[in-house]
């Protein structure tokens, strides 16, 4: 698989937020949030073909509901962050994954994208983002009620990976 960065995973994840749900971040540091990153959902996304990789999505209710309510059209204090929250994650993980391959030339190479997995967000730590991997890519945005994590991880770089590697969402780079 072609190579993905922290600042390019940031550009797709930003602009289909904006896009669909009108939802407006900047990219930030965990240090440059009013309170610690604390996320309350996760969804993920496998691709195949080529190789094989995913792409994870953790976020806080607050991001959540002014999601979810984007993309339903409604009040943020409308939105239940457990139901509509999951699903509307499970979403974004879909468009987000689809943007990805296109980014890593899925209109050159042939790619699977399976389908959105919503993790229940009492997963122990094998159902976390793996940020902790040197060959993971990930970011951190910031909108103005919450923040959203992504991470690629590819599998096929890693020798395989791992069913037992750890994913978590965040930023590695200032780009």
């Amino acid at each position: 698989m072609s190579e993905l960065t922290p600042h390019r995973l940031s550009e797709l994840l930003a602009g289909a937020l904006e896009r669909i749900a009108f939802v407006i971040t900047e990219s930030c540091d965990e240090s440059d949030l009013p309170l610690p990153f604390s996320p309350t959902q996760r969804a993920r996304i496998v691709i195949g073909g080529v190789g094989r990789a995913t792409v994870w999505l953790e976020a806080d209710d607050g991001f959540l509901c002014e999601f979810a309510a984007g993309l339903l059209g409604c009040d943020p204090d409308e939105v239940d962050p457990t139901a509509a929250g999951r699903d509307a994650l499970s979403e974004l993980a879909n468009i987000l994954g689809g943007s990805v391959v296109v980014a890593l030339g899925g209109t050159d190479r042939e790619y699977r994208l399976g389908l959105p997995e919503a993790l229940d967000p009492a997963a122990d730590s094998l159902e976390v983002a793996p940020i902790d991997r040197k060959d993971a890519v990930h970011c951190l945005l910031a909108s103005d009620e919450g923040a959203i994590r992504a991470c690629f991880c590819d599998e096929s770089a890693a020798g395989g990976g791992s069913a037992d590697a750890r994913a978590t969402v965040g930023r590695r780079d200032a780009a």
